[in-house]
């Protein structure tokens, strides 16, 4: 009898995606699901046999992975996306963890309503990355794309074929606490949001990351 790829093959799911795209909360989802029924490298080490591990990193996309590797990424609207991205960094977080407390920059927290010549700097870089993200998905073509709005409208079918396509058999319980809450926005102060957004939109670039962002809708 001939066995499938899916069935003799163990689940390792390497999720990949631009910052606050939702991929912790993918992560956070998709491993609770299935927790109560794990038995092996909880801590999701690479050299397991099984593992959900995820990145925040363009360059991640464009590796050649095993057959038992599944690759996805998490796209988000990209003005919504870069705007959520930068309003934390208006708070002074840094997105660098050391020894399990967030750094923090005090000179990065903003209060007026207006875009500083460095604030213009910063989001322009982070278009440019966002950007990187967009261009790496779309050169690999075995990586699987899932959206954040997916996930927010069906959060059990969207959890449901990405388990599916790693080949996991593990039970799935989609009434532990964490999935049952399903996904949930980022809170940034609203204010900000709509200033970065304003000029996300008015520049050349935004439209020539718009492209990308629908090209990689596609593959969904």
């Amino acid at each position: 009898m001939t066995t499938t790829l899916s069935t003799r093959r163990k689940m390792k799911i390497l999720i990949n995606a631009y910052p606050h795209a939702g991929v912790e909360q993918f992560y956070s989802l998709l491993a609770s699901t299935i927790r109560a029924d794990r038995t092996e490298n909880m801590n999701e080490l690479a050299e397991g046999s099984e593992w959900i591990i995820w990145k925040k990193e363009p360059v991640i996309s464009l590796g050649n992975y095993g057959e038992d590797v599944t690759l996805c990424t998490i796209i988000r609207e990209p003005a919504e996306n870069i705007a959520i991205n930068v309003c934390g960094w208006f708070t002074g977080k840094t997105g660098q963890i050391i020894y399990g407390s967030e750094v923090m920059k005090k000179e990065n927290i903003k209060e007026e309503l207006v875009l500083s010549e460095k604030d213009i700097k910063f989001i322009n870089h982070q278009m440019m990355v966002y950007k990187s993200y967009m261009q790496c998905a779309l050169l690999n073509k075995d990586i699987n794309v899932f959206s954040t709005d997916q996930m927010k409208a069906n959060p059990v079918e969207t959890i449901n074929n990405m388990l599916d396509i790693s080949g996991s058999k593990h039970k799935r319980d989609f009434g532990n606490p964490v999935v049952k809450r399903g996904f949930t926005d980022d809170e940034v102060n609203k204010d900000h949001y709509d200033l970065v957004v304003s000029y996300i939109h008015s520049t050349e670039q935004y439209q020539e990351i718009l492209k990308l962002y629908k090209a990689l809708l596609e593959k969904i």
